[in-house]
């Protein structure tokens, strides 16, 4: 009778725990979210609404024939591998073509200089990701850009844009800088440096001799180009963009850019950029007159005078001179006389080197 009763206090006491948890709400495990991580040559990549979501604000964005991907450090993958919210699922790249008709899609037509620099050995990835974050080097007291790039021209409606991707220099994997320089840049005053861009040119030597534009005079003395004019750099699968190009930069880095190139421009460079701004195209004329008497090259002042012929707006704004309320065409004759001389020493110097025997 006892161990009757005994049971039955049992099997209530069961009865009531399994009640009480059948009460008790049930708690399901947080959902996690998914991702997909693309892989290629131990490169890694997420899609564009996965880099918002996930706050990756450090990230390069890669154009291929779907929509964007960005680039991730091995450290992010390493910290989205560790995070027990997410679900990775993992996926190859392979034999994507490139999207030609996207890379210059945000640039304003015909005002961009096009330019490439192929990478010739070495760490070629690590070396592309370190000109983006510092710009390209011009070694050797060279005078042009052209010395360490081909210029593909503007980018006009006549611009191929698949010899991007088709230029190798060097052998072994393709990496290409791709150099994009706006015909000017302004500052909040509205006063604008006219930088010009070789024409197109694609031969890779001998060109270091002498400068085309005044990009060239200014890049000369800074010894690089500065990381704000790489559009980015591609290979042969993927195009990774600059976060540091000059159009993704705020307004603040702008005028530091500003400031920094007018303090790298001798007093040539400031004589011809007042003459583009004020279209002074009779003084420019009389310029490259004087230097094919010399037989001195004059590509510099014949870069000037295309930009000034050009149906640019004039700015009532007079930038970069010594003289801001004199009309360079009204200069004191003995003033304008000290500048084409000075003009004249730098240009004989110019041609002495382009007469040096090249190897």
């Amino acid at each position: 009778m006892e161990r009757f009763k005994t049971k039955n206090i049992e099997k209530l006491a069961l009865k009531k725990v399994v009640k009480e948890t059948e009460l008790k709400p049930k708690f399901k495990e947080p959902l996690k979210m998914k991702i997909v991580i693309y892989s290629e040559d131990d490169k890694y990549f997420v899609n564009h609404f996965t880099a918002y979501a996930l706050g990756l604000k450090s990230t390069r964005t890669v154009m291929l024939d779907q929509p964007k991907l960005f680039a991730i450090s091995l450290d992010t993958l390493k910290e989205l591998q560790s995070n027990n919210n997410l679900e990775i699922e993992y996926k190859l790249l392979k034999n994507h073509p490139l999207n030609y008709n996207n890379l210059f899609a945000n640039l304003k037509s015909d005002f961009y200089g096009i330019g490439l620099h192929g990478i010739f050995s070495g760490d070629k990835l690590n070396i592309a990701e370190n000109i983006l974050d510092s710009g390209l080097k011009i070694n050797n007291n060279a005078k042009s850009i052209l010395s360490t790039t081909i210029s593909l021209g503007l980018n006009n409606k006549d611009f191929d844009e698949s010899q991007i991707f088709k230029y190798q220099y060097g052998t072994g994997k393709k990496v290409n800088i791709v150099i994009a320089v706006p015909t000017y840049i302004e500052n909040e005053q509205h006063e604008r440096i006219f930088l010009g861009f070789p024409k197109q040119n694609l031969t890779v030597s001998a060109n270091q001799y002498y400068d085309t534009c005044l990009l060239d005079r200014i890049c000369s003395k800074l010894k690089y180009l500065p990381k704000e004019f790489i559009l980015g750099y591609v290979n042969e699968q993927s195009f990774v963009t600059n976060p540091n190009f000059y159009d993704n930069l705020s307004k603040e880095a702008q005028e530091n850019l500003f400031d920094l190139l007018k303090q790298n421009m001798d007093s040539l460079s400031l004589s011809i950029n007042k003459m583009i701004v004020e279209k002074n195209i009779e003084a420019l004329e009389k310029m490259q007159k004087e230097l094919e008497n010399l037989n001195v090259d004059s590509k510099l002042i014949s870069n000037a005078l295309e930009i000034a012929q050009k149906n640019l707006p004039k700015k009532r704004t007079v930038i970069l001179t010594n003289e801001d309320k004199i009309n360079s065409s009204s200069l004191p004759i003995t003033h304008r006389k000290a500048l084409l001389n000075n003009m004249l020493v730098q240009l004989n110097e110019l041609n002495e080197q382009q007469n040096i025997p090249k190897k």
